[in-house]
């Protein structure tokens, strides 16, 4: 099984993107954890094992959320409620840089696939988790701004991002 892995690991360098090397992992994680499951190895390599792989599986859905999330949470902080050292114009371009990271992902991660439908369901929950309040609240710092609230155009609602992450990972392009 540690040659397995260690096979997994060194195939999953083939893709340039490190996400998708993420997914490729998590859903060969996955993969054997079922196949494990299934059958009589699941005794054979024991509960301590599969903890250590289902460990495996959180990280490197740690690890995709890092890569492919980071720089949309990150355009999305605001230094918070009250701090008001973030200018509206800053603001309204840090809106702009969202609709374009969240257009650049879509695009892209829409075709992936996550197969098991658990971890693909879990792995959307964390994004909209992440994601979704940094959101609302940069929403609300524009709308509360008397100068950002006269240029506010807002390309999508919570409710939009949310339904284009919830489109991710079905391997069909929306």
């Amino acid at each position: 099984m540690d040659v397995l892995h260690k096979n997994l690991e060194t195939k999953s360098k083939i893709y340039r993107d490190p996400p998708l090397a993420s997914i490729f992992l998590m859903n060969n994680g996955k993969y054997i954890i079922h196949k494990v499951n299934d059958s009589e190895l699941g005794v054979l390599l024991g509960d301590e094992w599969m903890k250590q792989i289902m460990s495996r599986v959180r990280r490197w859905s740690v690890e995709y959320q890092r890569g492919a999330w980071a720089k949309v949470i990150s355009v999305l902080q605001t230094g918070g409620p009250g701090v008001g050292s973030i200018t509206a114009k800053s603001m309204l371009q840090k809106m702009q840089m969202f609709n374009s990271y969240l257009e650049e992902i879509c695009a892209v991660q829409s075709d992936w696939v996550i197969a098991d439908e658990q971890l693909r369901a879990d792995v959307k929950s964390a994004i909209v988790d992440s994601v979704m309040p940094a959101y609302r609240g940069l929403i609300g710092r524009l709308r509360s701004s008397p100068e950002a609230a006269r240029d506010l155009f807002i390309k999508y609602t919570p409710e939009d991002v949310q339904e284009r992450i919830q489109h991710l990972f079905e391997g069909v392009a929306k």
